[in-house]
């Protein structure tokens, strides 16, 4: 396996343990600053999302990562190995990083189909990555019902998420 594949799986795989972590809401580490929660619904709307993600990063001079053929790849990795990962729909995982650790990571790990939570980082510069994460929540809302993750509980599936009408989480 050549270096730039075996780094892509390191990250992949860092990536998935972070992501899974932050999603539930437990894990080490410094957890985020904010977390937010989208119901995307459909594949169409899935690469509206994309398409976002993508412009914003570029808007910052950030990073756009899409990640989620290697997360998928990870996951049927893992299930092989006797767990079991039920999504119905997509794999979604993707980032956008920027310097000093700030940046936001999506994904619908443990969520299902196209349910998305995004957890936004502050790394060394608190203010920065809460302008940052003020401007994508207020793009996302544009599209879609962004819906506040509570501190300390983690995303948790949403209701009537089919319809992209509600996207409101089912506590």
């Amino acid at each position: 396996m050549n270096s730039r594949r075996k780094r892509s799986r390191s990250y992949g795989c860092a990536a998935l343990l972070a992501l899974a972590g932050a999603l539930a809401g437990c894990g080490e580490g410094k957890h985020p600053f904010l977390m937010v929660q989208i119901c995307l619904g459909d594949a169409e709307s899935l690469a509206t999302f994309t398409r976002e993600m993508r412009i914003m990063a570029r808007a910052e001079n950030m990073r756009f990562i899409e990640a989620s053929a290697e997360t998928k790849a990870d996951l049927a990795v893992i299930d092989s190995k006797g767990n079991t990962h039920e999504l119905n729909g997509p794999v979604i995982h993707m980032a956008i990083e920027g310097g000093d650790g700030v940046g936001v990571d999506a994904g619908n790990l443990g969520l299902p189909g196209y349910q998305v939570a995004l957890g936004f980082s502050e790394g060394s510069r608190p203010d920065e990555a809460r302008k940052f994460a003020r401007t994508v929540v207020s793009r996302l809302e544009r599209h879609w019902r962004v819906a506040a993750v509570p501190p300390g509980v983690g995303a948790q599936p949403m209701r009537n998420c089919d319809t992209a009408s509600d996207g409101a989480p089912s506590r």
